[in-house]
């Protein structure tokens, strides 16, 4: 099965990425092996960090200040900023990017209608400041890994569930789609979250060392863990087949690209940034960034191809 791959003004893109040396975003032109990384490009909004939103071309942005801003990545809106209660301290999306988190020292809003342009944000008092989290695609649920290794499952209703791993838990992810979820534990397994319920599916033994990323395939139905060696496991959560690749490299995280299926592995852009393609579950690379200034956004990239 060949991968699919987004679209920028026609041309085929693997996504979007933050360079952080320059607070602005840069596409990723190309398919798996043929892709090259452009130039980095003005938002309208002075960004701190930022993430897109699961598989879209929506970002969300926090600047310097603490404030908060939903970005239109393709340049056809401009920013919009997200009434918050705080300085905006930490940010995440939901598996599909239709829903997304903004958290501050003891607030978290659940951001949805972002794709839309119809913004909207409940809020959610928090007593802890989570190591991690994620938010369910319809946005009514909030999953937090808490400083104490404990899990919080905390919804738009006013409910609080909280969940005691057998181990601290390091990283949450819900399943596209779903209320389940996966998380990984100080012991380097993996766990399949159901109705509050932990079932291993993955542990050292099957190569996952100091987990670094959680995330799912499209279908919803496989899991995928980086480690920090570079080994990328995929585990079908239905009939427990795995599968794993290695980019050979030390991987930092496992960030969903717009192209259905491929994660990043790693970040820094004066080197190659290496990729994991859920389609072929082989990893590939795409050559290191050139260092230059951020240029004005447009809404439409004129077509053009990877790099040689």
């Amino acid at each position: 099965m060949e991968a699919q791959t987004a679209s920028v003004g026609g041309a085929p893109a693997l996504g979007y990425i933050f360079d952080t040396s320059v607070g602005a975003f840069r596409r990723i032109f190309g398919i798996p092996r043929a892709a090259s990384v452009g130039e980095p490009f003005e938002s309208g909004f002075s960004m701190q960090s930022a993430i897109v939103l699961g598989g879209s071309s929506t970002a969300l942005a926090m600047s310097r200040e603490g404030a908060a801003a939903v970005i239109d990545l393709s340049g056809q809106r401009p920013p919009a900023l997200v009434p918050i209660v705080g300085k905006a301290r930490a940010l995440y999306s939901s598996p599909r990017g239709t829903a997304a988190a903004v958290l501050t020292e003891d607030w978290a809003g659940l951001l949805t209608g972002m794709n839309s342009g119809n913004l909207q944000v409940a809020g959610l008092v928090l007593n802890a400041q989570p190591i991690a989290a994620s938010v369910s695609d319809d946005g009514l649920y909030l999953m937090a890994a808490l400083q104490d290794g404990s899990i919080l499952m905390a919804g738009r209703d006013g409910s609080r569930n909280p969940i005691a791993p057998p181990a601290p838990v390091s990283q949450v992810v819900f399943r596209p789609g779903g209320a389940d979820a996966l998380a990984t534990t100080a012991d380097s397994r993996v766990w399949l979250i159901q109705s509050g319920v932990l079932t291993q599916i993955a542990g050292p033994e099957d190569g996952v060392l100091q987990p670094v990323g959680l995330g799912f395939l499209p279908d919803g139905n496989r899991a995928v863990v980086a480690s920090s060696n570079g080994v990328v496991l995929t585990v079908d959560v239905r009939s427990g087949v795995k599968s794993s690749a290695s980019c050979l490299c030390k991987a930092t995280q496992l960030e969903p690209m717009t192209a259905p299926g491929v994660f990043r592995l790693t970040e820094a852009l004066g080197q190659p940034q290496y990729m994991f393609d859920g389609s072929s579950l082989q990893t590939f690379f795409v050559p290191a960034a050139a260092s230059r200034g951020i240029r004005e956004a447009r809404p439409r990239e004129p077509g053009r191809g990877p790099e040689e």
